[in-house]
C-alpha cells in the first residue's frame, strides 16, 4: 500500500482537482491522508464533502498551522503504507502515477523513487 500524504493550507480553489486526478489511478492500493495545517478558507470542508462522497480511502487530519512539514510529520504519523508519497494540495497527477512510481521501485529494487512534472 501507499500513503498519499497531502499538507492542506488554503488552497480551496485547488485541492477537489488534486483529489479528482487520484480517482483513476492504475494502482488502487493506497490510502490519501489530507492533513489541514489550520486552513482559513473552506479547504478542509472541500475535502470533508468529497471523501464522503468518494470511494477513495480519504483520511482528514485537522491541526493548528505549524507549516508544511510539522503537517507532512503529521501525515507519516498516520500511514499504514509501505511506501509514502508526498504531494502538494495544488497538484494534480496522471493515472499512471503511482503505479509508475511502484514500478520503478520494484524493477530497480530501490528504496526512493523522484518524478519530474510538466504544466
Amino acid at each position: 500500500m501507499i500513503s498519499v500524504i497531502i499538507p492542506l493550507y488554503n488552497t480551496e480553489k485547488y485541492i477537489k482537482s488534486c483529489l479528482l486526478s487520484f480517482e483513476n489511478q492504475k494502482c488502487k492500493d493506497f490510502e490519501i491522508i489530507v492533513v489541514n495545517d489550520g486552513s482559513k478558507d473552506k479547504s478542509a470542508s472541500i475535502v470533508r464533502e468529497y471523501a464522503d462522497k468518494s470511494d477513495l480511502k480519504i483520511k482528514l487530519i485537522d491541526q493548528e498551522n505549524k507549516g508544511v512539514s510539522a503537517a507532512r510529520n503529521r501525515g507519516l504519523k498516520s500511514a499504514v503504507g509501505q511506501y509514502i508519497c508526498f504531494i502538494d494540495s495544488d497538484d494534480m497527477v496522471a493515472p499512471n502515477y503511482l503505479s509508475d512510481m511502484l514500478g520503478a521501485i520494484n524493477s530497480l529494487d530501490c528504496e526512493v523513487a523522484i518524478c519530474n512534472y510538466s504544466v
